[in-house]
């Protein structure tokens, strides 16, 4: 996750920062987040005893722990793709720069 490398140093850069690769980041982060806490969440609702059963406010929280993840998820696909062309260009100005 690239968040935790600049917690001391932009915080606000990161979260500011309006690039494709910044947004592609926040949003493949926040999906990770979101995902291991709705999985997290599931495994221990599910083992403690006398929560076996799916209680309805356990169902919920669970479920828009998923609702989050998949609209990060879905938004960091489009970024990614967003970033492709980016990509290709900056590996045709690199390789073009080692031929010279």
């Amino acid at each position: 996750m690239k968040i935790f490398p600049k917690i001391g140093r932009s915080v606000s850069r990161y979260i500011n920062k309006n690039t494709v690769n910044g947004r592609y980041n926040r949003h493949m982060d926040a999906a990770t987040v979101s995902g291991m806490a709705a999985v997290t969440h599931g495994i221990t609702t599910a083992t403690i005893p006398g929560l076996t059963h799916c209680e309805p406010a356990n169902l919920l929280v669970n479920l828009s722990l998923w609702g989050v993840y998949a609209k990060n998820f879905g938004e960091a696909i489009i970024d990614r793709i967003k970033l492709r062309p980016i990509i290709k260009r900056a590996k045709a100005i690199k390789k073009a720069s080692k031929n010279k």
